[in-house]
């Protein structure tokens, strides 16, 4: 199953999201079409990114697709303009403290890879296409923060004045029973709406 995930939906079950998350929506839409199965999410996305997510509907496809390289490209508009149009970011993260969700760059984290790629600039901005060669948590939101050029509309990262714009817009992956390699791609809304700006 491929799910095109809104802004600010969380993925699981917490106590400030009850029944207003995509697991909690997915079990519904299971019972309603008679689908006898739980809800395996294989790619996970933030609260606040938007995008692709995939769902496996058994444990042995999600057990077969955990061994699979997925490839996840992002949009993502960030602040001012890169020196460097295009390149590699690899920098190791971890959590800040251990109660606390913020991650920040430091020299004892896990190594963490970014790919991108400037696609346009404006005088304050730039559209970002960003692919993760590994998946840390907020890695393109720490990556890009820790460069000064943290995402239009992080609250965590950045100023938080408005909606984050990053969002998964390209998954590939090889299916794991027929063997082909299959690639999704959604656009966001906030691309969409403002394409001829």
């Amino acid at each position: 199953l491929i799910v095109n995930k809104p802004y600010e939906l969380a993925i699981q079950p917490s106590r400030k999201h009850q029944n207003d998350n995509l697991i909690s929506m997915i079990s519904n839409y299971y019972i309603k079409k008679n689908i006898a199965t739980n809800v395996h999410i294989v790619t996970r996305l933030d609260f606040s990114t938007s995008g692709i997510v995939m769902v496996a509907k058994s444990g042995f496809i999600h057990h077969l697709l955990s061994k699979e390289v997925i490839i996840k490209k992002y949009f993502a508009i960030i602040k001012g303009q890169m020196q460097e149009k295009s390149g590699i970011i690899r920098l190791p993260i971890r959590r800040e403290k251990e109660e606390n969700i913020k991650r920040w760059v430091f020299p004892d984290g896990k190594m963490s890879v970014t790919k991108y790629q400037v696609i346009y600039e404006k005088e304050n901005n730039s559209l970002v296409d960003v692919e993760l060669l590994t998946g840390r948590t907020h890695q393109i939101r720490v990556h890009f923060a820790y460069l000064n050029h943290p995402l239009i509309g992080d609250k965590i990262y950045g100023d938080g004045s408005e909606r984050m714009c990053l969002h998964c817009y390209f998954v590939k992956f090889n299916h794991p029973i027929y063997k082909k390699d299959i690639t999704i791609t959604k656009n966001p809304v906030w691309l969409e709406e403002n394409k001829n700006a």
